[in-house]
């Protein structure tokens, strides 16, 4: 009977070990565990997404071009920039028949927002021509432009082109305003692009020299 006595002594002593053993570790292991974080509360009219959708397009140079992104509030004023920012952005690569038809809102936890574009294909030039320019240097003045059929359309190909019939006329002695002017056929995805030439002295102070 004592014996008995002493084994259940023992028995008790070893769970109580045990669950000692238990509540450290319990301890220890909460101890380790990093709190949970809190997440802040979101803005509701803060942007959460912003894709550009349509066939063969420049994604990633039409993204960089926004002003709406991920963590700015949405504004009606930066969705109005980012229709013409997007425009811009295609009619430099040769789009001139672009269009945005239509920027998509939908809100869950904040504001997802999805531009529809078409690009409109790429045009190219067909017609050049250089006019006002005095009969004495016409022929010559028409071979200058660098602008030539065929070649895709790039705005700043035009403004180089007037850059260039400027300063070939300075250095024949009389300098010229000259403009540009483009005609867009949306049919044949074509551009027609006509010089003009208005000479600042008169046409007798021309010089034939190249």
């Amino acid at each position: 009977m004592r014996t008995f006595g002493i084994l259940a002594a023992s028995a008790l002593l070893v769970v109580a070990a045990i669950a000692a053993r238990g509540r450290v570790l319990g301890e220890v292991e909460a101890a380790a565990s990093p709190a949970p974080a809190v997440a802040a509360p979101a803005d509701r009219e803060a942007v959460v997404t912003v894709r550009i959708a349509g066939e063969n397009l420049p994604v990633a140079a039409l993204e960089r071009a926004l002003t709406t992104r991920k963590g700015r509030r949405l504004a009606d004023d930066d969705l109005t920039h980012d229709r013409a920012a997007i425009l811009a952005t295609l009619e430099a690569r040769g789009h001139l028949g672009a269009a945005v038809t239509g920027v998509r809102v939908t809100w869950a936890s904040g504001a997802h927002v999805v531009f529809d574009v078409t690009s409109g294909g790429v045009y190219h030039v067909d017609e050049v021509k250089v006019v006002g320019a005095p009969a004495t240097v016409a022929r010559e003045l028409a071979r200058v432009p660098t602008l030539l059929r065929g070649q895709r359309w790039h705005p700043d190909r035009a403004a180089d082109n007037v850059s260039l019939l400027r300063e070939w006329m300075t250095r024949q002695g009389v300098p010229a305003e000259v403009t540009a002017r483009r005609t867009v056929d949306h049919v044949t995805n074509t551009v027609d692009v006509v010089f003009e030439v208005k000479p600042t002295k008169p046409a007798a102070r021309l010089s034939r020299g190249g």
